[in-house]
């Protein structure tokens, strides 16, 4: 593949991925991938600074203790609206920690309080055990938990990166299913919406770096198991998607996973939802992990909390 227009910084983060993970995650396995994926985030650690204080908690789901962190902007003026945030890696790989830079940034960026879901990984936990944690933990937001008593219930938001994405959809069609109250946006950071693994992405980038064809296929064998393709796992098999809430989709360019959230956009736009659709350009999958100030990935990433911003004030 051609890197001649990928920038040094992500270049960089391509070969620290490389050597972390001479293998594909398929030939590691789950266990040990998460092991060098934890390493590989340490390598991204972020030391927090005074602007933010970081509240770590947990809620119960069908009798489990799952975790979250609480980010908060240090400052008078912070917003009282919330976003919910669910990490990618595949459904098998990330945490807390693999996220917390980017949790971070978007508290301080956007000045609301993000809340960051511990969410069990599959194949040991597969559909729809991520998904159920995470309505549990909407459910626990709708009736007012002390976590959030100061939290405007009206002005929530959801959002997730790759796996996290396709969470994120699945969620919002599982909240529109149950007919209760919708969050005021989702944002979708290259999300796997799709089991189309012969899509224009998957075939022109099926060996890109960060993520390529044969190790998505692996993680969505892991993460659905042996049951039946339904919408919500596979939100792009979803037909009605009307009164879905304003969207945000950031899809990157050298990624199997664009075509993904390209056909969503189309969908949800055909549908009369309100997207707005941000085209990372020379950017691969994963980008809004390793972001060095004044670099393509900051530039998209700052991109996105703008967009956020507009739906929290309107």
């Amino acid at each position: 593949m051609n890197y001649k227009n990928i920038s040094p910084s992500v270049l960089k983060f391509i070969e620290e991925a490389n050597e972390l993970f001479p293998q594909k995650p398929y030939e590691f396995g789950a266990k040990k991938s998460r092991e060098i994926f934890a390493k590989h985030s340490k390598s991204l650690e972020l030391k927090r600074t005074k602007d933010i204080s970081v509240i770590n908690d947990f809620f119960l789901s069908d009798g489990r203790k799952i975790k979250i962190r609480i980010y908060t902007p240090n400052n008078k003026k912070v917003s009282s609206s919330g976003l919910i945030y669910i990490h990618g890696g595949g459904w098998v790989m990330g945490d807390l920690d693999s996220h917390d830079k980017v949790c971070v940034d978007l508290s301080i960026n956007c000045n609301m309080n993000v809340i960051s879901i511990d969410y069990s990984l599959s194949p040991e936990n597969p559909y729809p055990v991520a998904l159920n944690q995470c309505f549990s933990f909407y459910l626990k937001y709708l009736s007012g938990s002390n976590l959030f008593k100061k939290l405007d219930l009206k002005n929530l938001l959801i959002a997730g990166d790759s796996a996290g994405g396709n969470l994120t959809a699945s969620l919002i069609l599982k909240i529109k299913k149950e007919k209760l109250p919708l969050p005021k946006g989702q944002i979708l950071i290259y999300p796997c919406l799709s089991t189309d693994f012969n899509s224009p992405s998957y075939k022109k980038f099926s060996n890109a770096p960060i993520l390529d064809r044969k190790t998505m296929i692996w993680f969505w064998e892991n993460y659905l198991g042996k049951i039946k393709e339904n919408p919500i796992a596979v939100p792009e098999l979803e037909e009605d998607l009307t009164n879905i809430p304003d969207t945000i989709i950031c899809t990157a360019e050298i990624d199997p996973l664009a075509s993904d959230g390209i056909k969503f956009v189309k969908k949800l736009e055909d549908n009369s939802v309100n997207v707005s659709h941000i085209v990372a350009k020379n950017l691969v999958h994963g980008f809004i992990r390793f972001r060095e100030k004044n670099s393509p990935s900051e530039h998209y990433f700052q991109l996105i909390c703008k967009d956020i911003i507009k739906i929290i004030e309107k």
